[in-house]
């Protein structure tokens, strides 16, 4: 068994930030995030790190904190087989209605076709029953 120094190191940081988390600590967890990320940016711990915080946050309901959490995590490990993160991203920028919705919501057709396409149906759907907007009509009955 062959053991990279790098990852190992990685690994120790990552259980710092969940330890602290669990501890109460607010501030570290977040500082061991902007560590993995300047040491080991394309580690799968800090890949790791970034999903955990960002699903603590994202079960608090705090956008603004889970929304650059999964935006990194989908940017910098774009192999994921986790096409959620980016599809949070992409949705809730649709439901704010905000204007690089239709052009994030594209980005996941394109890169996860078989995923996007089932839960942008159930947006198209619930969207044109409730407001038949255009977005939802032009995303989903168009090809990308």
């Amino acid at each position: 068994m062959q053991l990279n120094a790098g990852e190992a190191d990685a690994e120790r940081i990552y259980y710092l930030a969940e330890c602290a988390h669990r501890a109460g600590d607010e501030t570290q967890p977040s500082a061991e995030l902007d560590r993995l990320a300047g040491q080991y940016p394309k580690s799968s711990w800090r890949l790791k790190a970034l999903l955990a915080a960002a699903s603590r946050s994202w079960v608090e309901n705090q956008p603004q904190r889970y929304l650059p959490l999964y935006q990194a995590a989908y940017q910098n490990f774009p192999t994921t087989r986790r096409p959620p993160l980016a599809l949070s991203v992409a949705f809730r920028a649709y439901f704010e209605r905000r204007e690089d919705a239709e052009n994030l919501l594209r980005e996941q057709l394109r890169n996860y076709p078989a995923a996007a396409r089932l839960r942008l149906r159930c947006i198209f759907w619930e969207g044109w029953r409730k407001s038949g907007t255009i977005l939802a009509r032009r995303v989903c009955t168009s090809s990308v």
